[in-house]
């Protein structure tokens, strides 16, 4: 490892710290979360775990309730968004004045890609191991290993073939990587933060 390389890590490791050590205390965490200084996190109940081993690139905005696994690549500009933020179906009174719509909740799995400037309302799910196109925009939920792009975002392919998927899962697991599909679990909640080097 050359010195720049070194000094690199250790100031993103930095970064993640004043992130959620000092500006966003609320979020929890697992191991090796990387985040800029320019992402945002807001949610109406404070909700918002984040797993082991996640990137999260420049400006992103978290504005709602969301659930992110492990192993997930999430790249700059991405949106989480609640999909009824504010009532505007109140006769007779302004969308100002008519509070906000239902909390809802976004959820993505383990082993997960989201690629530039995506957008994703809430409600919806992202299937462990899907693959989401830069630029798409995600209405509904996306089906485990699907790679899924467009306005609103549609199946393009699958990323592996059910053999395929079997091979990934195994090796993954063999690799104490992944969790059965089965034993799935949120990210430990038993510390609101924890940092590692």
């Amino acid at each position: 490892m050359t010195v720049i390389s070194y000094l690199r890590k250790r100031l993103s490791w930095l970064r993640s710290c004043y992130v959620f050590g000092f500006r966003y205390r609320w979020v929890q965490i697992g191991r090796n979360v990387r985040c800029t200084l320019s992402t945002t996190f807001w949610s109406p109940n404070r909700q918002i775990s984040i797993g082991n081993d996640v990137g999260i690139g420049l400006r992103c905005l978290f504005q709602c309730d969301t659930e992110i696994g492990s192993g997930v690549l999430i790249a700059s500009q991405v949106a989480f968004l609640n999909a009824q933020e504010h009532r505007f179906d109140q006769v007779g009174q302004r969308i100002w004045d008519a509070g906000r719509g239902p909390d809802a909740r976004i959820v993505v799995q383990d082993d997960v890609w989201i690629g530039h400037g995506v957008t994703i309302l809430a409600p919806a799910s992202i299937g462990r191991g899907a693959v989401v196109a830069a630029g798409s925009v995600v209405t509904r939920d996306v089906p485990a290993y699907a790679i899924v792009g467009g306005v609103p975002a549609k199946v393009l392919r699958m990323r592996f073939t059910e053999t395929e998927i079997d091979v990934h899962e195994a090796n993954l697991l063999k690799l104490g990587q992944l969790l059965p599909p089965d034993a799935s679990q949120p990210p430990s909640t038993s510390s609101p933060n924890r940092h590692a080097a």
